[in-house]
């Protein structure tokens, strides 16, 4: 039995002795290894909020640059849209320029028309006070005629020298003949 003790003993000895030496050895390294780990995985749930909080942003990006897209469209779309019509409008413009042209030639036209007509007729209204004249001289020489030749007027022949002295009388004092 001492020999049986003598080689258990060395063995609980040497195990203990490895033991006490490999322990420190191992578990230092292991400790250290397991508070890198421990920092690291902090580490990687800090990366994987900012890459969370990242991917929320580019959502929200992409998201903005989709409407900013359609906005552009709708935009692009408008213009085209106001182009077309402004093209239209100023064909438009164009006919109306054009038509409005021509309604002023031809109402220059009919203006000086009537200008050179209502010269016309001013010349001829300038006349009716001499043609008043010409008349009463008439009839006066008419009368004075009668009286010379010594023929008596009937009353018929007497109406028409009366008429147109009238007629004299209305052609000198109104510019605007009057029938008797």
């Amino acid at each position: 039995m001492t020999d049986n003790a003598l080689l258990r003993r060395p063995a609980v000895t040497t195990a203990l002795l490895l033991t006490v030496l490999l322990v420190p050895v191992v578990a230092l390294p292991y400790a250290l290894t397991r508070r890198h780990i421990a920092r690291l995985s902090q580490q990687i749930d800090h990366l994987a909020a900012a890459n969370a909080d990242l991917h929320s942003v580019v959502s929200k990006s992409a998201r903005g640059a989709t409407l900013r897209r359609e906005e552009l469209a709708r935009a692009t779309s408008l213009l085209e849209r106001s182009k077309t019509e402004i093209s239209f409008l100023r064909r438009d413009i164009s006919q109306t320029q054009a038509q409005l042209n021509s309604f002023q030639s031809a109402t220059r036209a009919e203006l000086q028309s009537l200008l050179d007509e209502g010269k016309l007729t001013r010349h001829h209204l300038d006349l009716f006070p001499r043609l008043g004249l010409s008349l009463a001289d008439v009839a006066a020489f008419m009368h004075e005629m009668e009286l010379h030749q010594g023929v008596s007027s009937s009353v018929i022949h007497n109406h028409g020298i009366e008429r147109l002295r009238t007629l004299a009388l209305k052609l000198q004092v109104s510019p605007i003949p009057h029938k008797p």
